[in-house]
């Protein structure tokens, strides 16, 4: 099963060559595979580069699972394939994740995303805010919370999220191209 949010971007190219590898069996012990991930701060379309930080050390975020290893996936889950709890056949358990294209430098990797995570996704985004609220953080605040956040947005102020700043800026950053992301 592969889960992908609005911010993520995949190669077509590299997605056919893991679809292969995923047929082969390669990962047929893994419940999680994940990927190498540049965490953007910035993207320019007209060079075609992107610039950020590299999944290790920032947290590899790629949420592609092997269901055929679990009996059920039991809420409550706050969001779509996170948190709840997990019945695994075989006396599996969650920690069999497969790191191994995370370690890899990008070049070397299939399974590359560019996570758009700190680029802004709208002109009427804030200036300056670093990153949005996660559905986790928000569902973690109570009903005083809530209404802050909400009297924010709707002052032109949505709060930034730390848990996002914490996971994914880490590192040195680097700039890498982005053509084989976007061929025509």
């Amino acid at each position: 099963m592969f889960g992908i949010d609005g911010d993520e971007l995949y190669e077509p190219e590299r997605l056919r060559l893991l679809k292969t590898q995923l047929q082969s069996g390669r990962f047929a012990d893994s419940w999680q595979v994940m990927g190498k991930v540049l965490h953007c701060v910035s993207y320019d379309e007209k060079k075609q580069i992107a610039s950020g930080y590299l999944a290790r050390p920032a947290r590899p975020m790629t949420k592609l699972y092997n269901f055929s290893l679990i009996d059920d996936w039991e809420g409550p889950c706050s969001e779509r394939m996170h948190h709840g709890r997990v019945v695994f056949r075989d006396g599996r358990n969650e920690g069999a994740k497969d790191c191994t294209e995370s370690d890899l430098e990008w070049e070397e990797a299939v399974f590359r995303c560019l996570h758009m995570v700190f680029v802004p996704r709208s002109s009427i985004q804030q200036k300056g805010q670093v990153a949005r609220p996660n559905i986790a953080e928000k569902n973690a605040w109570g009903m005083v919370g809530r209404l802050r956040y909400h009297l924010g947005c709707m002052l032109g102020r949505e709060p930034e999220s730390r848990t996002k700043q914490d996971a994914y800026i880490r590192g040195p950053r680097c700039t890498i191209s982005t053509k084989s992301f976007f061929q025509t």
